[in-house]
């Protein structure tokens, strides 16, 4: 249970094994717990339906032995009897997903003579054992805020999707990555609290893009396997082009198009240029000197580490052009600068969201 307000809330914690609650107080509570999240749900935090619900039957298998042949890569069999994924796991695990028909049963589905029925065409009991079969609805959702007041929601508690492009984990790290720096920094003392005001606008915005792809994609799965209009479901999946959604507000400055993309990550000489930018901000730039030291000394107060790169390694990353590269924590264009000039123009509307 919480009670929570704009400056902290009191949680109490009740042992599932039993014995006395607990009650602590916290500045701010980060809900991550899972899509039926109680927290979400007691702080009246709605989701949004984007329209896609289907039952799939996931059935994860070990097999028994090194000489059975199986695809090396993810497959997705667009059958127009059923619909099917193939996922090669670790070691010799292998994973299946089926899409439920009309009228069958999830508790019928999960028996284990209708489950190697399915997996017939694959494998047989000699080959593997069942490790577990279930049935899980796939949704595409989104929560109506992932904040309120000093509770932040992460993960499947703000957003659900197929599995279809493979971002549902990803989309709850970008999450962490996204809210953990920010919390830091005000923790410390050197961000406000417009910083952390940033998390849901940039958050949700993004997950909702992506669940929407990953609902697209599931409908076109369905066209292929010819059972809606193909016009409708590859316009959707695919767009033309369809780019993969980018950070479009918070904390970003500037109309470089580079600006609320990821930074792109070449390897240095030595090193990547991830571990070379370290945990923090970076000013990222081919010359030291287009870094005046008074804006410099002003990053740095947040922890900012001055990032020098050999000129090739800027036009790798198509930036040649580029003076100063403002890079986030969580490895997101900030802002991108042509001139020193223009880079403390950025870094007074950056400073706007810190200390």
């Amino acid at each position: 249970d919480e009670t929570a307000g704009s400056t902290g809330a009191v949680v109490t914690l009740r042992p599932l094994a039993g014995g006395a609650d607990e009650v602590v107080s916290a500045r701010w509570v980060v809900a991550a717990d899972g899509a039926s999240s109680p927290i979400r749900k007691g702080l009246g935090i709605s989701l949004d339906n984007l329209g896609f619900d289907q039952d799939w039957l996931v059935v994860d298998t070990e097999l028994l032995r090194d000489d059975v042949e199986l695809p090396a890569l993810v497959q997705q069999i667009c059958d127009p009897e059923r619909p099917t994924t193939f996922v090669p796991g670790h070691a010799r695990f292998r994973r299946w997903e089926f899409q439920l028909q009309p009228g069958e049963r999830r508790d019928d589905m999960v028996d284990p003579a209708r489950v190697w029925a399915l997996l017939a065409p694959w494998i047989t009991p000699h080959d593997a054992r069942l490790v577990r079969s279930v049935v899980y609805r796939f949704h595409a959702t989104v929560a109506s805020s992932m904040r309120s007041g000093a509770v932040l929601l992460v993960g499947d508690a703000a957003h659900q999707m197929p599995p279809f492009l493979g971002q549902g984990l990803c989309s709850g790290i970008r999450d962490a990555a996204n809210l953990s720096w920010k919390l830091q920094l005000v923790a410390a003392g050197r961000a406000g609290s417009a910083l952390l005001d940033t998390y849901d606008g940039e958050r949700r915005v993004h997950a909702t893009g992506v669940v929407a792809h990953a609902a697209d994609v599931g409908r076109l799965i369905d066209q292929l396997s010819g059972r809606t209009d193909p016009t409708t479901s590859i316009d959707a999946a695919y767009g033309g082009g369809r780019p993969f959604p980018h950070l479009s507000a918070g904390m970003l400055a500037g109309t470089h198009p580079f600006v609320g993309r990821q930074l792109p990550q070449p390897t240095l000489d030595d090193e990547p240029l991830d571990t070379a930018l370290g945990a923090g901000f970076a000013l990222l730039t081919g010359d030291s000197a287009s870094v005046p030291p008074e804006t410099l000394t002003q990053w740095q107060s947040v922890g900012a580490r001055l990032v020098v790169v050999p000129g090739h390694i800027m036009a790798a990353m198509f930036l040649a052009n580029a003076a100063v590269v403002v890079v986030r924590p969580d490895r997101y264009v900030a802002a991108v600068a042509d001139t020193a000039g223009a880079l403390h123009a950025i870094t007074g509307a950056l400073f706007e969201y810190l200390a």
